[in-house]
């Protein structure tokens, strides 16, 4: 009977990726807020914040994930 299990190996391909993607996304949140409690929440005054958006999107992180993880009170 192949490919009864079908389901339960793509089940199991998809938890090892989105762990290493909520891991990725949980360490580039927080060197984010830590960014911007040290330099302000605006990327141009900010030059590590900046490289920090930019690293974001190249790791495929949502742009909706990289505001949330702003300070709410310095959402640009």
């Amino acid at each position: 009977m192949s490919g009864h299990s079908k389901w339960n190996n793509i089940k199991r391909k998809k938890e090892a990726t989105d762990a290493a993607k909520a891991k990725i996304f949980t360490k580039i949140g927080r060197e984010i807020t830590v960014c911007v409690k040290e330099g302000g929440a605006d990327p141009s005054s900010n030059a590590k914040l900046r490289d920090l958006i930019a690293k974001a999107k190249s790791n495929n992180v949502p742009v909706s994930y990289t505001h949330l993880t702003l300070p709410t009170n310095s959402r640009v």
